[in-house]
């Protein structure tokens, strides 16, 4: 193992002032050389105390003192070149003109040298050299690919390493040309900027950004607008672009040149709406701002899905209240949207974007299936992007003001940072109207990191100006409605009247399109040419009256019971159907003649005691007065049928099949109101001992006439235990009456059908019935009715319908009204058809056996997947890939090259695991999956992921694949239990967390140290798995927890092999050193202490902390005048409360038992003490303003 044998003089407080006379004066930040135990090193100064600096060693390990006489000039060309290999570290990442401010910086000697170090030397090993570009027009172009003539800097390799401190020389020659190239691009740069200058300024932009206003100024030759346009970068026409109208950019057409037709258009502020691809210009951002850690997301398919599904027209009533709360000055600064899932936000955020993208500077769509673009740092940080490119005057303040570094991922110190300090302290010119920020499905959150994002909002939005609003919307969600409990939301409910009317506006549509429409005489004529060849145009005409009156007299008695309050109730009752519903036995005599007689008697007893004859036909009976039931009005009993009905229909209607008989024993009950009846179907019939087994809804969904009524097949148990299939009916008596009104009509026209059908090919009792039929005399608004009951008022379902009418109607299957029961209610049932389309052979499809693994990797996954994940992960070829995509698409759509869940209602179903709140009633019987599998499957390809090499530079940034398993993979380790090996892969995430070291250096310099406590966390959460090591490494983390966030992953290896020999995590070290061809530098301390330290956890402060307080899950600390609330195991920052002055003492009380008397459980205080005499009482549970100070003495 490489080492340097080092000891004391660590830490601790600084050695007295030195009498010796300084030869350097370096500052805090400066990189320095210095020597310890004899040996050159380097590092960077963090604090300067007189003629002494404390100084980190670039390698990691414990900080050190020395005194100014001990540090080195760079003076000499060996020091000069390991100082620019220092360099080439420093600028591996950030824009070249930000290495040239670095190289700058290490003085003018160190920078000459370095340069004529490079300069007068061939290369030997090929790297590009800059040179100058030719000029255009006057001005210097840039190019991305710069040629350079090779040099060489061998003459650096002296094969002695010693004396550079292992650097070895070969990379310092690498490092002396990487800062060349800095330099040169850095030079670059700035003749692009003026190239870019120049452009603008050949334009005269009138009003600013977006005006649309601007003119070409006379002065300016057609040539030099070209060469200055083409000599600009990509990134440079996009900003100019941005800044200019359509006039320009028909100018830069007319003159050959390319512009994109995504260009944002300049538009005058205030436009009341946009066309789709003016606004998409406008959702379009520079791919980079030149503000370094920070960088918007990409919204713009994501609107387009959701805008497409709007439908004008709806949603008018919200607009207006939103744009009155943005317009009003005194309103508040949030607007909350809360409604359940399905409900139709997202799309309603997606038009309201479209409608006020003139106003909006920043805006972001939160995603279930996307938790890191989702994350709450990640979530800022992108709105502060948009907002720099958005926002006039705010870039410039936030870039004096300076832009949180990357380890920064407190959602309150960024938001302070990033918005705060920048709009409010610099004082950003505010707008003539206010400004809107929209955040779309807060409960699409991570669920870890909903909390502090939710106490942002609710504790610091208050501190921005008042003219920059927010609009958010949110589920229904417990956490949520607490958090955001000093705000009123505004609630979009399915059963509202208003969300109601314009489900059925969308419904009304999409029956005008997809659903025949009510049929006139000649569409039945031609219907009956079509299906029987039988011309009868004209011959129908006579039918028309009758039918009219009829439907007339139903929709009077429609009218009045609608208006009835307990109609909606009727509505909403859902349906039951089985397929399969039969009688125990198939034998005729069984059935009727044995069975039905005592099945009859039966259902009458449960009905009433005692029944009697009605005076006016004795075959009809009714219960006894004061003998029925109590929820019973009046019940009608007709005696079971008679055999040769029976017969007739067992032989014509069922195939000769008894046990189908299901209305052999029947009963009608009549209500005088559409409560009571309610009330049967709810409690009555369940109290009788009456089983429902199948139920039609005719009030959701009436017949062609507009008739409505309730058909129950209902289960009695009979004496030898056999259960009976009866038929009741329940009726509404005004419908009743009008039936009998009805009829008459309906008798006029069966009168006259035989005679109209008499003399064709056809049957006459069949084409009577086929008119009959057709004849539809409901309305549109019976049909929407129907759809609107089925789609219980979710958005969601409308839309989902109008795709499988549509692709109904691409294959030529209509619907028409008398046969809207047989299309799906609720969501569960959409889903349900979707797949039987695409796998209608079900779970024997072989469609379904390739697209199942899929499935069960997006049902387990907790993030999308890359389609290049999924390939390899199933191991499909082209062919295997492009079908299962296809086939999954409507539900699984593939949108920046990953496969996304159309909504996570779908996973619900699915799987079965459905939350309180969810839309969907019933789970997936015959398409189910199983998450486990899918963990099991990314539990492998992790195992794969990690047996591939890192290649020496590291893996790239942007790899999507390598994020998500740094993210998820013991995660899924965890939760593997494929083929019942849920033990060993448990084991392995434990073996994996405690000793994979490479692995963890990863995650840190990701900015991934929080996934590091969550795993352990999982990991706690199986059982029978060893944790002893796996305890010690999260211990570990948490002790070095601000080291690690300072120096990242750098620090890992010393600050492991510094640990007590005996420990785990050094020997996990002492293994992965062992192990290496290149194992990393470390200094090993002969002094070591080889006790185990019980520091668990280091919780890094700005400022002194003044007192700590422990509650059962939660540890509180006081730090000037904020109040940090930490979780308890995972050490993770769950909210900062803040006073008004230092806190001084601190105290927390999570519930439990006082003095023997049982207290509040669920209330959980802090109590904080400030130096002005005040206590401060917080209920942790939400994070709202602190309860009135108790008042106390200094």
């Amino acid at each position: 193992m490489a080492g340097v044998v080092a000891g004391g003089d660590v830490g601790g407080t600084p050695p007295e002032r030195s009498t010796r006379a300084s030869l350097m004066d370096p500052k805090e930040g400066d990189y320095v050389r210095f020597k310890h135990m004899r040996v050159e090193t380097t590092g960077t100064v963090i604090k300067r105390f007189g003629a002494h600096v404390r100084v980190q060693p670039k390698d990691g390990g414990a900080t050190l003192w020395k005194e100014l006489s001990e540090l080195l000039p760079l003076a000499s060309a060996v020091n000069e070149a390991s100082e620019v290999a220092e360099l080439q570290r420093l600028f591996s990442s950030g824009p070249s003109s930000a290495r040239a401010n670095a190289l700058s910086t290490r003085g003018v000697q160190a920078q000459a040298a370095a340069k004529q170090t490079i300069s007068e030397r061939p290369n030997k090993i090929g790297m590009p050299t800059p040179m100058p570009k030719p000029a255009v027009g006057g001005l210097q172009a840039t190019s991305p690919a710069i040629k350079r003539p090779a040099q060489d800097n061998s003459y650096l390799d002296d094969g002695d390493d010693t004396n550079l401190d292992g650097i070895d020389d070969d990379a310092v020659a690498v490092a002396a040309q990487a800062a060349q190239v800095a330099v040169a691009e850095a030079e670059a740069e700035a003749e692009a900027k003026s190239a870019g200058e120049l452009l603008e300024g050949m334009m005269r932009i009138r009003g600013g950004m977006g005006a649309g206003a601007s003119a070409l100024t006379d002065e300016s030759p057609d040539a030099d607008i070209k060469a200055a346009y083409e000599g600009a970068s990509a990134q440079e026409r996009s900003v100019f672009l941005v800044k200019v109208g359509d006039q320009e950019k028909k100018k830069l057409v007319s003159l050959g040149l390319d512009v994109p037709e995504a260009a944002p258009s300049g538009l005058t502020p205030g436009a009341s709406s946009l066309s789709e691809s003016q606004t998409l210009g406008q959702l379009s951002l520079p791919p980079t701002l030149d503000l370094k850690d920070l960088k918007p997301h990409d919204f713009r398919e994501l609107w387009r899905e959701k805008k497409s599904a709007h439908l004008q027209g709806t949603r008018e009533w919200a607009f207006a209240e939103i744009l009155k709360w943005l317009d009003d000055p005194a309103s508040p600064q949030l607007f909350w949207l809360m409604g359940g899932g399905g409900t139709g936000k997202s799309v309603l955020t997606a038009e309201l974007l479209d409608r006020v993208i003139n106003r909006t500077v920043a805006w972001h769509f939160c995603r279930h299936d996307n938790p890191a673009q989702s994350a709450p740092g990640s979530l800022l940080r992108s709105l502060a992007a948009m907002l720099a490119h958005r926002l006039p005057g705010y870039k410039e303040k936030l870039e004096a003001t300076g832009v949180p570094g990357e380890a920064v991922d407190d959602p309150a110190e960024l938001f302070k940072a990033l918005f705060e300090t920048p709009l409010l302290v610099s004082e950003v010119q505010a707008p003539e109207k206010p400004l809107l920020v929209i955040i779309d499905a807060l409960d699409e959150l991570p669920k870890e990191s909903q909390k502090p994002l939710l106490d942002v909002i609710a504790i610091q939005l208050s501190r921005l100006p008042p003219w920059l609003k927010l609009f958010v919307t949110s589920r229904e969600e417990p956490q949520i409605k607490r958090a955001l409990s000093s705000f009123k939301p505004k609630e979009l409910r399915a059963d509202e009247a208003k969300n109601r009317a314009d489900v059925e506006v969308y419904l009304r549509t999409i029956a005008r399109q997809h659903i025949k429409g009510e049929a006139s005489i000649a569409d039945i004529e031609a219907d009956v040419k079509r299906t029987y060849g039988i011309d009868m145009k004209g011959k129908l005409a006579i039918l028309q009256k009758p039918m009219e009156m009829s439907k007339a007299i139903y929709a009077k008695v429609r009218e009045k019971v609608s208006a009835e309050e307990g109609y909606k109730k009727l509505i909403a009752v859902p349906e039951k159907r089985d397929a399969d519903l039969v009688q125990v036995s198939d034998d005729l005599h069984i059935v009727h003649g044995k069975q039905a007689p005592e099945a009859q008697k039966r259902l009458e007893f449960l009905i009433a005691d005692k029944w009697e004859a009605d005076p006016k036909k004795e075959t009809l009976l009714h219960p006894v007065p004061g003998t029925a039931r109590e929820w019973v009005e009046f019940a009608d009993s007709p005696g079971i049928k008679s055999e040769p009905r029976v017969s007739e229909k067992m032989k014509n209607d069922y195939g000769g099949h008894a046990n189908k008989l299901k209305d052999l024993a029947r009963l009608t009950l009549r209500f005088t109101s559409c409560s009571r009846m309610a009330d049967a179907l709810a409690e009555g019939l369940k109290g009788a001992g009456i089983e429902v087994l199948t139920l039609k809804n005719k009030y959701a969904s009436p017949t062609p006439m507009g008739y409505s009524d309730f058909n129950s097949c209902a289960g009695v148990v009979l004496s030898d235990g056999t259960r009976y299939v009866c038929e009741i009916q329940l009726n509404h008596i005004d419908m009743l009456e009008a039936k009998k009104e009805a009829h008459v009509h309906y008798e006029k026209v069966r009168e006259e059908l035989p005679t109209l059908c008499q003399g064709t090919k056809v049957d006459a009792g069949e084409l009577e019935a086929f008119i009959v039929g057709r004849l539809s005399t409901s309305s549109l608004d019976a049909a929407v009715d129907a759809l609107s009951a089925k789609a219980e008022g979710l958005f969601l379902y409308a839309y989902m319908l109008g795709q499988h009418l549509e692709s109904e109607a691409k294959k030529g299957r209509a619907i028409h009204f008398q046969n809207l029961d047989s299309l799906p209610a609720g969501l569960g049932e959409v889903y349900a058809v979707n797949f039987e389309r695409a796998f209608p052979e079900g779970q024997e499809d072989p469609a379904w056996t390739k697209a199942k693994p899929l499935v069960e990797l997006i049902a387990a996954a907790r993030e999308p997947i890359t389609v290049a994940m999924a390939a390899a992960l199933l191991r499909w070829d082209d062919g295997q890939q492009e079908r299962v995509l296809e086939t999954t698409a409507l539900l699984f759509p593939v949108r920046d090259d990953k496969v996304h869940v159309f909504h996570k209602t779908i996973v619900d179903w699915l799987t079965g695991e459905i939350t309180e709140g969810s839309s969907i009633r019933e789970p997936s019987a015959e398409f189910k999956v199983q998450r486990k599998d899918g963990h099991a499957m990314l539990a492998e390809g992790f195992i794969a992921w990690r047996r591939t090499a890192t290649p020496p530079e590291g893996r790239a940034p942007d790899d999507e694949a390598t994020y998500y398993w740094l993210r998820h993979g013991i995660l899924h380790l965890c939760r593997a239990d494929g083929q019942g090996a849920k033990a060993a892969f448990a084991a392995q995430a434990a073996h994996v967390y405690a000793t994979d070291l490479a692995l963890l250096r990863e995650r840190i310099d990701r900015g991934l140290l929080s996934s590091v406590a969550k795993d352990y966390l999982e990991l706690r959460g199986v059982d029978g798995v060893d944790l002893t090591d796996a305890t010690e490494m999260r211990q570990f983390v948490g002790k070095y927890m601000d080291v690690l966030q300072r120096d990242k992953g750098a620090a890992v290896m010393q600050l492991a092999l510094q640990q007590p020999d005996a420990s785990a995590v050094f020997r996990a070290a002492e293994a992965s050193q062992l192990a290496s061809k290149q194992p990393t530098r470390a200094l090993v301390w002969r002094n070591k202490s080889q006790e185990k330290d019980a520091c668990i956890g280091t919780l890094s402060h700005k400022d002194g902390v003044s007192s700590v307080a422990v509650g059962a899950t939660r540890i509180v600390s006081g730090s000037g005048n904020s109040i940090f609330v930490y979780d308890a195991e995972s050490q993770e920052l769950l909210e900062e409360l803040q006073g008004t002055c230092n806190v001084t003492s601190l105290a927390i009380w999570d519930g439990g038992k006082d003095g023997g008397k049982h207290t509040n459980q669920t209330m959980s205080l802090i109590v904080a003490g400030f130096e002005d005499g005040t206590v401060k009482v917080w209920d942790s549970g939400a994070p709202l303003p602190s309860k009135s100070p108790l008042l106390g003495q200094n």
